[in-house]
């Protein structure tokens, strides 16, 4: 098949681009290796494919509404305060 024509059909059936949907599961993946590692903001940009830090930031930024670096932050203070 086409790529065009498989973006176009999975957008018909999914309501997403499929863009949009690959980015989403991007964001929720670096969601958990914010949460749960160590790995500096660059190579969790690489990790995950993406070949631009500035725009990994904003991407994340879009979906979650503040930077990776307070989304780190945020949750470790969640989660100090739960123990």
């Amino acid at each position: 098949y086409n790529a065009d024509y498989l973006s176009t059909l999975f957008t018909h059936h999914s309501g997403l681009s499929l863009i949009k949907y690959i980015h989403a599961i991007k964001i929720v993946q670096a969601s958990e290796l914010l949460m749960n590692t160590d790995l500096s903001i660059r190579q969790m940009t690489y990790a995950l494919g993406f070949q631009d830090e500035k725009y990994f930031i904003k991407l994340f930024k879009s979906y979650e509404g503040m930077s990776p670096g307070k989304y780190r932050s945020a949750y470790f203070r969640t989660h100090t305060n739960k123990q």
